[in-house]
């Protein structure tokens, strides 16, 4: 019997582990470091997740607090709102991070080890989900992004105000507004470098009540080569890219699945997918700071001037023909893992920025 070790005990390794237990029969093992934390965080899900997921139900998700999410809604941006609805076939899910890890944990009966020795001599493969790396040269940093760092809050309710993801664009970033069964989270998005705690928090306190909060400082970056003979790396190991639609997640399934064809097929593993998937996810997450041209500050003037260069300079192709085919149907484009074509083109109208594309993209 093959043996996977899985390090860290995060959501990508709890994800890891359930997907491969519903897809193998592997002895797997857990190390996790006895002195490492979970963040206290609000998780809005994309639809790939819910069918990564085939051993859980909708009765299941209220055992971890979990709301359905059945889209975005956009405010703020432009000075006008958008809904940005799934089918109505489809629906995604809204938890809290440390619920999710526990539940996934009850369920998936493995060895769990806290130990600060991650010896993986005895494994056939190795999922490395240890958490935020030491960022060396076997990294990239994601430039034109213009957040850094999350200041969250959690307030209690007794039922989930709404079922979807909320996002309001504020003068210095914007907030996340994600409800679980017994909390919303509410997260504001902007750069420390910009503005100072003490800015957001005044701001924050304008729309809802803070007893307490958290601040979250990252980077935006990914693995070059997220493949080291039998060991793949996943989560943070592998990349960030500040989650402005759920992009965490997708980006893990995408891995683990990876992770799977390369060990149970004779293939070499292909990282082209994830890249493909952070190009779009990039993409996705700029095009949202070309807009706000009626919320003059600092944060917004930096946001529309890294994102325009970003669109003239590193565009990948594929969300360059995306657009270009709301024009002209002749062009062609790849599958995307955030909006049909005809999601891009409310979305596109609704930010006020498919002409300067247009413009941008056609030679």
């Amino acid at each position: 019997m093959k043996k996977l070790i899985v390090l860290g005990d995060g959501i990508a390794s709890m994800l890891a582990i359930n997907y491969f237990k519903l897809h193998t029969d592997w002895e797997i093992e857990c190390l996790i470091n006895p002195i490492s934390k979970h963040w206290d965080v609000g998780i809005s899900s994309a639809l790939d997740t819910p069918f990564q997921l085939d051993n859980i139900n909708y009765l299941d998700i209220e055992k971890f607090n979990a709301n359905l999410k059945l889209g975005i809604m956009k405010e703020n941006f432009n000075n006008a709102d958008y809904f940005q609805s799934y089918k109505l076939s489809n629906a995604s899910l809204q938890f809290n991070s440390k619920d999710f890890i526990n539940y996934l944990k009850s369920i998936n009966n493995i060895k769990y080890i806290e130990t600060d020795d991650f010896n993986t001599d005895n494994a056939d493969y190795i999922l490395d989900g240890s958490g935020v790396p030491v960022i060396d040269d076997s990294y990239n940093i994601i430039k034109n992004i213009p957040v850094n760092t999350a200041l969250g809050i959690k307030i209690p309710h007794e039922y989930p105000p709404f079922m979807y993801t909320k996002i309001k664009a504020m003068n210095h970033g914007y907030i996340s507004m994600i409800p679980s069964k017994r909390y919303l989270f509410v997260t504001y998005m902007f750069n420390s470098n910009i503005n100072t705690e003490d800015e957001i928090l005044e701001e924050l306190n304008k729309f809802f009540p803070i007893a307490k909060h958290q601040i979250i400082s990252f980077k935006n970056y990914y693995k070059k080569f997220p493949f080291d003979n039998n060991k793949v790396y996943i989560g943070n190991k592998n990349f960030f890219v500040e989650p402005f639609e759920g992009t965490s997640l997708t980006g893990i399934n995408i891995t683990i699945n990876s992770a799977f064809h390369l060990w149970n097929n004779p293939r070499t593993f292909e990282p082209q997918a994830l890249r493909d998937y952070i190009d779009e996810a990039i993409d996705t997450i700029l095009m949202h700071y070309l807009a706000n041209k009626n919320i003059n500050t600092k944060f917004w003037n930096t946001a529309n001037n890294l994102a325009l260069e970003h669109f003239t300079n590193n565009v990948s192709e594929n969300f360059k023909n995306r657009v270009l085919n709301i024009y002209d149907p002749r062009v062609k484009y790849n599958y995307s893992h955030f909006y049909d074509q005809k999601m891009l083109k409310e979305n596109l109208d609704y930010l006020n920025v498919g002409n300067l594309f247009y413009d941008l993209f056609r030679s």
